[in-house]
């Protein structure tokens, strides 16, 4: 590709298949197989979502990036460590995107009531998944399999909230937040 990373114009492909090899910085490589098929011409290929993970070389489940950042002075960090103290150890806050070193930098869910339903509101971080556990029924039933998952895409901290539309419908309801892994 060219350096906007769009193909020149005017190029002919002529195998019916291509591999795509994807790279970044501070994150795994990877080749897709075939990932681009010969198409018809004015066509285009729909890849959908490609993932790439982070490197993490010590295999302790935080990426390289994320403890060079906070830990220059030495890798690897302990996942189950609390460098500061806030009761919140280091897989956690790197899943949260939130500061290891910094005991005011945490994940903090409000419950609210909005117009007779339960509104949960966080504050976001850059590229983070948020799933929302519902419980229903009686203390220590399981959390039900329906779960909603929402996506900060943004490459800052913004503000996140999810509310409950059958809040009228349960007399009782438990509610989890989770930080999906990076």
């Amino acid at each position: 590709t060219e350096s906007d990373g769009f193909l020149p114009a005017n190029l002919m492909l002529l195998p019916t298949a291509w591999d795509l090899h994807l790279t970044l910085d501070d994150y795994e490589p990877r080749t897709l197989t075939n990932a681009i098929l010969a198409l018809p011409w004015g066509a285009t290929n729909n890849l959908g979502i490609i993932l790439l993970h982070p490197a993490d070389t010590n295999g302790n489940e935080l990426a390289d990036a994320w403890e060079q950042r906070y830990f220059p002075e030495g890798m690897p960090v302990d996942p189950w460590a609390d460098d500061d103290h806030d009761g919140v150890n280091n897989r956690s806050e790197y899943r949260a995107g939130t500061d290891p070193t910094n005991d005011q930098h945490c994940l903090e869910a409000n419950l609210a009531w909005v117009n007779d339903r339960v509104c949960i509101q966080w504050t976001g971080q850059p590229w983070r998944v948020y799933r929302i556990g519902i419980q229903a029924g009686p203390e220590g039933a399981a959390w039900d399999t329906e779960t909603f998952r929402i996506e900060h895409g943004l490459g800052v901290e913004s503000k996140e909230s999810w509310m409950d539309e059958h809040t009228a419908e349960h007399d009782r309801r438990a509610y989890r937040l989770e930080v999906l892994p990076p």
